[in-house]
């Protein structure tokens, strides 16, 4: 295999990939090539990525700007499609796995694409706003703070009479409102309660009042 970087080399693949020195000409020359004919392969798909100062744009980015010249979606080894996951479990021989991540798009609808049981740690990217709004597909088998709670016992969330308790908090459905009736609305607890409110409603989020307290 050799690497090459211009389009003129007429290579036979582009593997798009994150790196912080990635230009303009990088971009244009993987473009350029893909339209020569040359296949598309992109490492992953995340939209942005956690620095000291804040968000910066990852590589799902890049591959966007790649994707609006050339008119096509390239083919996505990582995360959020399952054969990475599949690759993960059969190496180490899992039998239980569990997948720890810290973005849903990515990380937990991945994992449940390969049907594997998911944390999602709230210390990066995904928000307690999301968490609450996300469809089927990205919703995690549990919700920790940080992973310091890892080893810990989980607090699952159990039905009530109008909604869901967890520990010393309890959310109801009201109507169309998803209320906070014990406990702190910024707890853990009560946003494992409210997740189990609102993904065990019929009505969908758009059509749910939720108490601001419980994402603010």
């Amino acid at each position: 295999m050799l690497l090459v970087e211009s389009s003129d080399d007429q290579p036979a693949a582009v593997i798009q990939g994150f790196a912080p020195d990635v230009a303009w000409k990088h971009l244009a020359e993987a473009a350029f090539s893909i339209q020569n004919g040359a296949k598309w392969v992109a490492t992953n798909s995340d939209w942005t990525l956690p620095q000291e100062k804040g968000m910066a744009p990852g590589n799902g980015t890049l591959v966007s700007a790649v994707h609006t010249a050339v008119g096509q979606l390239p083919l996505v080894a990582g995360k959020p499609e399952p054969a990475i996951f599949e690759a993960a479990v059969k190496h180490f021989s899992a039998r239980r796995p569990l997948f720890i991540g810290d973005r849903i798009d990515t990380d937990i609808t991945g994992a449940n694409r390969a049907g594997i049981d998911s944390v999602l740690v709230l210390t990066g990217v995904s928000t307690r706003k999301e968490v609450l709004g996300i469809k089927l597909e990205g919703r995690p088998t549990y919700i920790l703070g940080s992973m310091a709670e890892l080893l810990k016992s989980y607090d699952a969330p159990k039905q009530t009479k109008r909604g869901f308790a967890c520990r010393d908090a309890a959310v109801e459905l009201l109507g169309n409102k998803v209320v906070v009736t014990e406990g702190d609305p910024k707890s853990l607890s009560a946003l494992r309660a409210a997740c189990a409110v609102i993904y065990s409603s019929a009505t969908p989020i758009y059509g749910l009042d939720v108490e601001p307290a419980l994402y603010e």
